[in-house]
Formats: structure tokens, C-alpha cells, sequence
């Protein structure tokens, strides 16, 4: 019995110490994100007197708070409303007392937008033109692979590559053909 009230205690004492948790995340929901894009990343909190404080390392930075020489806090979101590759780095939440949040890695590249709407009609068109004419190439060289294939070699005389020493009159050389004009 007296182990479990110093057990009660011990747990008492240990949970009254917790810094109460936060988790960051990210909007758009993407660790690849592009060139110019809005982002807003929040600290959502259990308790909001932990004072939590986005940072983030990059390549260029280590553990540098949110609205020095980066992003705009707003309350517990920091919002960077045109993202550029040099934001590419790890980014956390972190409380007065140094308890951190899980951290999410960002990567921001400069090149042109993948398409992010449905798939177009255009798109679905040119798929079936390319599936039509690949089976109707692939269907018709079948067909000309066992028609060759098939073939009868029996009787068939065999088709001669052998080559024969041109003529005269093939050369240009005969008495008859002469081009050339004398004076």
C-alpha cells in the first residue's frame, strides 16, 4: 500500500510539471511547395499560456523565430504570404520553457505549378489517340510478323542478291551514247 501512494505522488508530481503539448502544421497540407505560394503554419496548443514560438533552420538560418527577418506572426500562426526557395528548411514549435513540437520539413521549388484541377478533357483525348494508334501499329505489325512468318517456302524460286558487272551502254561507254561534242 505504501508503494502506491509514492507511485500516486510520483505520477502527481510528474504531470504537474508537463508543458502542455502543441503540433504544427501546414497550410497548404504539402512539404513540397512552389515558388510564390501563400503559407500559414500554426501552433495549435492545449494551453495557450505555454507561449509557443515558431522557428525554423534553413540553410541560411538556425533557429530563427518567426517575424525576424522572416514570415508574420499572428498570434500563434506565422503566415509567409510569398514563399521562395530559401524557405526550404525544418520548422517547429517551441515553448518558453524549450519543449518543442514535431517538426515538419518544407522544401520550396522555383520551377511552374503541377496541375492541380481534375483531369481535362484534352488530357483524356490525346491519352485515347495514343492508346488508338499504338494498338492499331502494334495490331498491324503482328499481322505482318505471321503473314511473313507463314509464308510457303517450298517450290518459291529464291529471289537473287547476287549483283552483275554493269554494260557498256549501263556504263555510258557504248559508240551510240557518246555526250560529248566536238568541234
Amino acid at each position: 500500500m505504501l508503494h502506491f501512494l509514492i507511485y500516486l505522488a510520483a505520477v502527481g508530481h510528474v504531470t504537474h510539471n508537463v508543458i502542455p503539448a502543441a503540433s504544427l502544421t501546414v497550410s497548404p497540407s504539402s512539404s513540397q511547395l512552389f515558388k510564390g505560394e501563400f503559407v500559414s503554419l500554426s501552433c495549435e496548443e492545449d494551453d495557450s499560456s505555454a507561449g509557443w514560438t515558431l522557428r525554423r533552420n534553413t540553410s541560411r538560418e538556425t533557429r530563427a523565430e518567426c517575424g525576424v527577418k522572416w514570415g508574420k506572426p499572428a498570434g500563434s500562426v506565422c503566415i509567409i504570404s510569398y514563399i521562395v526557395p530559401l524557405d526550404s528548411g525544418v520548422y517547429w514549435c517551441e515553448s518558453r520553457e524549450g519543449a518543442t513540437s514535431n517538426s515538419i520539413s518544407i522544401t520550396v521549388t522555383g520551377g511552374s505549378m503541377i496541375l492541380q484541377s481534375p483531369v481535362s478533357l484534352q488530357l483524356v483525348f490525346r491519352l485515347i489517340c495514343y492508346v488508338t494508334m499504338f494498338c492499331l501499329y502494334f495490331t498491324s505489325t503482328l499481322l505482318m510478323v505471321s503473314l511473313y512468318r507463314d509464308r510457303p517456302t517450298g517450290s518459291d524460286p529464291p529471289v537473287s542478291t547476287g549483283m552483275t558487272p554493269p554494260t557498256l551502254t549501263e556504263q555510258g561507254l557504248a559508240d551510240d551514247c557518246d555526250d560529248v561534242i566536238t568541234c
